[in-house]
């Protein structure tokens, strides 16, 4: 499986790693292939729903295709750990961030670039990776900035999670 062939199918761990690579560092995307589709809004019966491209629709899709009849969606699993914990690792950021601990913002946007892409949110965990780039680079203004972004854009993120969680849960409710 890979997003930019538009084929839906069986994933595996080998195939999100070069996935994520290349949506993490468009750099490495071919100049023939599309970059990935994202998407807004909500994802039911009807399909996509505009809402900013905040989510990735192939992680989405990825995700969606590993969960087993009866059990619970494993996209909703993920979401909820993600949006359970994240808010607890940013307030840790402003910590670092206003004591000038530049390993500390290091770890933790290296932590939360790779839960945001796990959950779809590519564009924040882009964020993330700069923020990672500059605490790495003891860049305490660029810190500063790409912390007062991620704020705003982890709060679109997570409201677009949650309706499209909440999407996934009618679904199967009325299945």
């Amino acid at each position: 499986f890979t997003a930019d062939q538009g084929v839906v199918g069986e994933a595996t761990g080998q195939d999100i790693v070069p996935t994520l690579d290349r949506w993490l560092d468009p750099s490495k995307v071919d100049a023939g292939k599309a970059a990935p589709e994202t998407v807004s809004g909500t994802i039911g019966s009807g399909g996509i729903k505009d809402n900013a491209g905040l989510l990735d629709s192939a992680t989405i899709e990825q995700l969606r295709a590993l969960d087993a009849p009866g059990e619970d969606p494993i996209f909703g699993k993920v979401v909820g750990i993600f949006l359970d914990s994240t808010p607890n690792q940013l307030k840790q950021l402003k910590k670092h961030a206003a004591d000038g601990e530049f390993t500390g913002i290091n770890l933790i946007a290296h932590s939360l670039k790779t839960s945001a892409a796990n959950v779809s949110a590519l564009s924040l965990s882009a964020l993330f990776r700069e923020l990672e780039i500059a605490a790495g680079n003891e860049e305490h203004e660029t810190c500063t900035s790409k912390m007062e972004e991620l704020a705003a854009l982890y709060d679109e993120v997570s409201a677009a999670l949650r309706v499209a969680t909440a999407d996934q849960a009618i679904k199967k409710k009325t299945a």
